[in-house]
């Protein structure tokens, strides 16, 4: 069975990470939706990530784009984001991703040029994730 390719780019960012440091927990609730993809915890703290990606950016620079989240992903998201918990969504593409923090950032319409101006690899993105979790500056 072939994975999505959202499953992909997920898979090719948690790669990065060494094994068990952050714990990770990838996320399939069936009776409860909308939330997070991935939970990651270390010592620093815990991390909810709610992953989209973009299988292609629209060709002409300025049209909007958005991340194409449910309103129950919304809900969770700003609920958790309103208790004070690291509730991140990582927006990706065949090139790399950008990360919102806040519900102004995820809930915005992007355009191909700002997706682009903000994209990150999937390393990077991999090392925000540890130093947020562990905060330790640099992948091991």
């Amino acid at each position: 069975m072939s994975r999505k390719p959202e499953n992909q780019f997920i898979t090719s960012i948690n790669r990065y990470l060494p094994v068990g440091k952050p714990y990770y927990l990838k996320l399939n609730v069936l009776y409860t939706g909308g939330v997070a993809d991935s939970w990651y915890s270390s010592v620093n703290a815990d991390l909810w990530v709610e992953f989209k990606f973009w299988p292609s950016l629209p060709v002409r620079p300025n049209t909007a784009v958005t991340l194409g989240l449910t309103e129950l992903q919304l809900k969770w998201l700003r609920d958790r984001h309103n208790e004070g918990r690291d509730v991140r969504v990582i927006g990706g593409h065949h090139d790399g991703g950008i990360i919102l923090t806040s519900p102004v950032g995820w809930e915005s319409t992007f355009t191909r040029a700002r997706i682009l101006e903000l994209t990150i690899t999937r390393r990077a993105l991999a090392e925000y994730i540890y130093k947020v979790t562990t905060g330790e500056d640099k992948l091991p």
